[in-house]
């Protein structure tokens, strides 16, 4: 999805904070974001005024957005249909795979599940669950309110795990594909075929 402002463009990418160029400036996403919710305020307030309120801030230096900010680009995000689970839609249905959607009544609500081949999928944003593989950068934890934010990404690891664990305890295969991982959408393909095959999975 990409979203246009005056004198630059970005895109939101599930939960993920991205940044693009703008003027040899970088813009941190949640800047934008901001942006985006302050466009979307009061009636009759100046929209150039709004504007104003967001500076460009060069590279290297890191956003401190506060508390309030913060949880108001947080609460935007959104929790299921998400681009990358979009992605991974039209992979399967290229695949000609046909599938269900969340899944209530499974242990964590997998995304999509194949109820004949008993299979489940997760696709996780990195940030929300916690993607820690010592190369991925979505990932990356605030440096702000850091002992709320580790209690909230723990808790949110923890109970996948749960989950997953209850659905192979019920006879299903689960697997995670992470959003970084789309970026080799022909290696999520592989992955996905090689996962509805197995009957180990």
């Amino acid at each position: 999805m990409t979203f246009k402002a005056i004198l630059f463009s970005f895109r939101l990418d599930s939960d993920h904070l991205i940044y693009e160029r703008v003027n040899a400036n970088y813009i941190p996403l949640q800047r934008l974001l901001r942006l985006k919710i302050l466009r979307c305020g009061r009636k009759g307030d100046n929209q150039d005024e709004r504007l104003g309120k967001i500076p460009l801030i060069p590279s290297g230096i890191m956003d401190k957005l506060t508390a309030e900010t913060r949880s108001r680009v947080m609460a935007r995000v959104k929790g299921r249909d998400t681009e990358p689970e979009l992605k991974v839609r039209r992979l399967l249905r290229s695949m000609g795979m046909h599938y269900r959607l969340h899944a209530k009544e499974l242990p964590g609500c997998p995304d999509i599940v194949f109820r004949k081949r008993k299979k489940a999928i997760f696709v996780h944003g990195c940030f929300w669950h916690g993607h820690d593989d010592g190369i991925c950068k979505r990932g990356k934890r605030p440096e702000t309110r850091r002992d709320f934010w580790d209690k909230k990404l723990n808790s949110n690891i923890q109970r996948d795990r749960t989950n997953q664990d209850a659905l192979r305890s019920l006879g299903y295969g689960a697997l995670v594909i992470w959003e970084c991982d789309l970026k080799d959408e022909s290696a999520v393909r592989s992955r996905l075929q090689a996962f509805l095959t197995d009957s180990e999975a």
